[in-house]
């Protein structure tokens, strides 16, 4: 299972993305658009861009959980999709 886990900076939280270490992105597609991921067990859509290495549409999950700087997070490829965990 290909996954990767990380803390939130304060940045990501104020704008609403995710970024990708370097070491991570082999999990990503390399091209920018949008995809399936599974929140607290609902599906949404969200973006991602390569070249950036960000998952962007996340605000609105971030303030549903609470989330502050520090705060760990679990991406993990399944199929073609993506489940996001905090």
């Amino acid at each position: 299972m290909e996954e990767m886990e990380k803390k939130l900076t304060k940045a990501e939280i104020w704008y609403g993305f995710l970024r990708i270490p370097s070491k991570f992105s082999e999990i990503f597609p390399n091209e920018k658009g949008e995809f399936d991921f599974i929140i607290n067990g609902n599906k949404t859509i969200l973006s991602y861009h390569p070249k950036y290495r960000r998952i962007f549409g996340l605000g609105k999950w971030y303030k549903q959980f609470k989330a502050k700087e520090g705060t760990n997070v679990k991406v993990i490829k399944i199929g073609r999709g993506y489940k996001f965990l905090i």
